[in-house]
């Protein structure tokens, strides 16, 4: 009796999961950030066979993050505006860059500049989707399991950052930058759905 008593206590944060909203927002989360990890792996290794160049491995990483300081702006408006509005609007954006680059890519008309402005942009669209997808998923619980909620962000994100990049590398190497691009921007229109729903 004891260890059904243990087994029931230690899935109750896993049973948050039933509750629709938290659900559908914890896996847009999940999708997008396993997405965002595919995505790192993918365009460094693209930089790196286009230019042969670790200097530009490097700035093309970085450039991820280049916005990163504005975070605290990016936290108070998803306080001011609709979260959900501005979670699909990152999803939007995400979209619209993996796309880019895959029109590009396949036409064969990619440059350096290119990869190092959408990867800017596609930063500054993540800058503002963390703090608003994390403010979703607190929202959309009852007050005393949000510790719960965000434990189970936290395990999302770092699921996503063991799994994003073995899969990204996966997909690079089977079906090049092309594939992969097609793949993460398929994550990106489902954790919008999701989202959206």
């Amino acid at each position: 009796m004891k260890l059904v008593s243990n087994i029931g206590r230690a899935a109750t944060p896993i049973s948050i999961l039933k509750q629709r909203n938290f659900g559908l927002i914890w896996s847009a989360m999940t999708v997008s950030q396993m997405g965002a990890q595919m995505e790192t792996v993918v365009v460094v290794w693209y930089v790196l066979n286009l230019t042969d160049s670790p200097l530009l491995v490097g700035l093309t990483a970085t450039a991820r993050l280049g916005f990163n300081f504005i975070a605290l702006f990016a936290g108070a408006t998803a306080d001011m505006v609709s979260r959900r509005t501005l979670m699909m609007i990152v999803q939007v954006v995400l979209t619209s860059m993996a796309l880019l680059m895959l029109v590009l890519i396949t036409t064969d008309l990619i440059e350096v500049w290119h990869i190092f402005v959408i990867t800017l942009l596609a930063g500054l669209a993540r800058v503002f989707q963390m703090p608003t997808a994390q403010s979703l998923a607190v929202d959309s619980v009852v007050p005393e399991r949000i510790p719960n909620a965000v434990a189970l962000i936290s395990a999302a994100m770092n699921l996503a950052l063991i799994v994003g990049p073995i899969i990204g590398g996966l997909l690079f190497d089977l079906f090049g930058p092309e594939g992969a691009y097609v793949m993460i921007m398929s994550v990106y229109i489902l954790s919008g759905s999701l989202t959206f729903l």
